[in-house]
């Protein structure tokens, strides 16, 4: 998880951590006296110069020779001293007593190799089973170029060529024939007792893990060296000129020890993120300069335990396996499965015959073979009983099935008649509507037709005083104009006559009806009420519940 949320690549991770670490910078910067910042002042300005002198750990970091969490300070260390050259003027140098001890691990590790044929299932699972070292980038790279690589072609450039490649790589050779005295300096001497004694101690229970007279002998022929390039009072780094790059924890571990009982202030040996973090008072802050910095601060996080028996033990088991031609015909998960049996392991760390590894590795794959048969048969077994239970399921999901399609057949037909319900539902319901409002529309119009017949009542009386009327003007006639009787008959019949013909105007009809309006209400009522009812159905005929069929 931190190794992740320290990733130098992600913006706004690496935003967040800068910012507070420079808070942090500022706030100790401000602590610094004024003889502090002049000297800081003053290095920043004037031309600087350091000789870096590379140890074999380092180299093989700087080469890629071996997997190892510093490849990535190594890689970064040389691209910061790429970006400052012309501001500090870095100088790498490799002692002839380095190229000596480069050569002999590189041959050393040849020979742990030299038997391998790995192919691409072997070299899948060593690289993803062996953490660190040479084997693995050595399996990298057979799985890079698709095919098996020999030992011997892939460190040749490096034992015949060393020289060559390093100096391509920017490195020089520091040819000074001191060096020999030093071989025979009784501080050196004095320093190896001490160390051999320590380790005797530390690594009591893992003696492998202690360092040969020739390891530590060049460890602190170099320190030495170096030291002695120095100036004898140093107060800062651009002051001490000298430096030893190396990813060997022991190594700076010493050089720390040395330095307490020396009073010294800047350290000799160093790792590739502390000289990063002294250069860069002269490194102009952009993106890069930011990842550097960030992972500078990962690099504590990224290392993992390196066994080495571990290793050997892993690489005598491939270098059998890789003897069977059709190694490639197992599966990857077996080849794991061999590699890292624990009692195959076991046995191999106890053998020191290796004529006896390949009799190992073949009972380890026999014993494999029939553990893989047993679990063959098992899951064949199982399978057979999963077939029966598939054919269960099978069986049961067919009748369910048809009881579904049965029950989707009945839900069909139930909501078909409850469509058929509810159409019927909303026919009746229409229907009790319409003939609702025929039944109203036909009493509103029987009414409105009754109301009008009071109109006419007064026909009857109307006809009756316009007789009277003429009655009363004949007599009245007669009486004051005293006309002759002859003529008087005919006044009275020509007025009686005007009078009827007046009189006729009302219609007969509407006389007899106003007659019965008057006379015989109910029976007239009864009468009018059918006849209007006729002519309402005459025109809006009632509704019949056979008519409706479809609602819309």
């Amino acid at each position: 998880m931190i190794i992740e949320f320290l990733n130098p690549q992600n913006p706004l991770v690496r935003g967040l951590i800068l910012r507070k670490l420079n808070a942090y910078f500022f706030l100790e910067a401000i602590k610094l006296p004024t003889t502090a910042i002049d000297k800081i002042n003053l290095a920043s300005k004037k031309q600087v110069t350091f000789k870096v002198f590379v140890d074999t750990n380092f180299l093989f970091s700087f080469l890629g020779l071996h997997e190892n969490p510093s490849n990535e300070a190594a890689k970064t260390l040389l691209d910061t001293i790429a970006r400052i050259a012309n501001k500090v003027k870095i100088k790498l140098y490799i002692t002839p007593l380095t190229i000596d001890e480069t050569k002999k691990v590189i041959i050393n590790e040849e020979r742990k190799l030299t038997n391998l044929r790995p192919t691409q299932i072997l070299s899948n699972v060593a690289v993803n089973h062996i953490s660190n070292g040479f084997a693995k980038k050595y399996f990298e790279e057979c799985i890079k170029s698709n095919q098996s690589i020999k030992a011997s072609d892939y460190f040749e450039p490096y034992l015949n060529n060393l020289i060559k490649v390093l100096r391509e790589k920017g490195v020089e050779i520091y040819n000074d024939n001191k060096f020999e005295k030093y071989t025979m300096d009784q501080r050196v001497i004095d320093d190896i007792i001490d160390q051999q004694k320590l380790e005797e101690t530390q690594f009591k229970n893992k003696p492998h893990l202690q360092k040969s007279y020739e390891k530590l002998e060049h460890d602190f022929v170099l320190w030495h060296f170096v030291n002695d390039l120095r100036p004898s009072y140093v107060e800062s780094a651009d002051e001490a000129g000298a430096f030893i790059t190396t990813v060997d924890f022991r190594f700076i571990n010493f050089d720390n020890i040395k330095r307490k009982k020396k009073r010294l202030k800047i350290p000799i040996c160093i790792h590739p993120t502390n000289l990063i973090q002294i250069l860069q008072l002269w490194i102009p802050r952009d993106e890069k300069f930011d990842i550097a910095v960030l992972s500078n601060l990962r690099f504590p996080f990224l290392f993992t335990e390196f066994d080495a028996d571990t290793e050997l033990t892993t690489i005598r088991i491939i270098e059998q396996l890789s003897r069977y031609e059709n190694i490639n015909d197992l599966k990857e998960d077996t080849v794991t499965s061999i590699l890292f049996n624990q009692a195959l392991r076991q046995k191999i760390q106890t053998n020191d015959d290796k004529l006896k590894d390949n009799i190992l590795v073949k009972d380890a794959i026999i014993d494999e073979v029939k553990v893989h048969k047993i679990l063959v048969e098992d899951k064949t077994k199982q399978l057979v009983k999963l077939d029966e239970k598939v054919k269960e399921k099978d069986k049961i999901v067919s009748n369910l099935t048809s009881e579904k399609t049965q029950t989707e057949q009945t839900n069909t037909e139930l909501i078909q008649r409850l469509d058929k319900l509810e159409n019927e539902k909303k026919l009746e319901s229409k229907y009790s509507f319409d003939k609702e409002s025929w039944q109203f529309k036909k009493e509103f119009q029987l009414l409105k037709n009754w109301d009008e017949l009071p109109k006419r009542k007064w026909y009857l009386p109307f006809f009756i005083l316009g007789v009277v009327s003429v009655l009363i003007t004949i007599i009245t006639l007669y009486h004051f104009f005293h006309l002759e009787s002859y003529f008087s008959i005919l006044i009275s019949i020509s007025l009686f006559l005007l009078g009827t013909i007046v009189l006729s105007f009302f219609n007969r009809d509407k006389i007899g009806v106003s007659f019965k309006y008057n006379f015989i209400p109910e029976k007239f009522r009864k009468e009018k009420m059918k006849e209007f009812e006729k002519q309402f159905l005459d025109k809006n005929p009632q509704p019949k519940r056979n008519e409706y069929t479809d609602y819309k």
